[in-house]
């Protein structure tokens, strides 16, 4: 068994930031082929700083000069914990990251809930322009624990607030800046 290859962006913020610890007793040639299983710890106290938030915003595609009124999406998907049953893994003598569903057996570079933030920017980006939202179904997004459907504003609105972020007028660093006037 291999990883998954490469995607497009390299190495995301996420995980350069994971935050895990090996397992006791991690297998090693069981299928994971010298992987190691780790476990996720999320500090609810931690709350991301700017350079980490600017950094997987644009990441995730977000334009942080224009749409710094959106960057509640990112801190929230930083914050956002894995969806059971995946986990953090540990990939050979280079210890990259990937996320490894143990159902299914599928694995993938990226938090399996990145494609959630994405389309959640998407949204939220043409709502602000008045622009058409284009629900494409060739992406799968998986929800994190707790977030709403993407099409329940109120939803959304509480979850932005528990991310540190109210929604839809905030910078970073929970300053409650407007966004850079167009």
């Amino acid at each position: 068994w291999r990883p998954p290859s490469r995607c497009q962006w390299g190495r995301s913020p996420r995980e350069k930031m994971a935050q895990a610890r090996a397992l006791p007793g991690a297998p090693g040639g069981d299928g994971l082929n010298a992987s190691v299983i780790l476990e996720e710890h999320l500090d609810s106290d931690h709350d991301p700083d700017d350079h980490e938030i600017l950094e997987y915003a644009e990441w995730l595609g977000i334009d942080v000069e224009v749409d710094s009124d959106l960057l509640w999406i990112a801190r929230a998907s930083l914050k956002a914990p894995l969806p059971p049953p995946w986990k953090p893994c540990q990939a050979g003598d280079e210890g990259e990251i990937f996320y490894f569903n143990f159902e299914s057996g599928e694995s993938m570079w990226d938090h399996p809930c990145d494609g959630y933030h994405r389309k959640l920017y998407q949204r939220e980006r043409a709502k602000k322009y008045g622009l058409p939202i284009h629900d494409s179904d060739d992406e799968e997004v998986i929800k994190p624990p707790g977030a709403p459907d993407l099409d329940d504003e109120a939803g959304l609105r509480q979850w932005g607030a528990q991310g540190g972020q109210e929604k839809p007028a905030v910078g970073i660093g929970g300053t409650g800046a407007e966004p850079a006037a167009a």
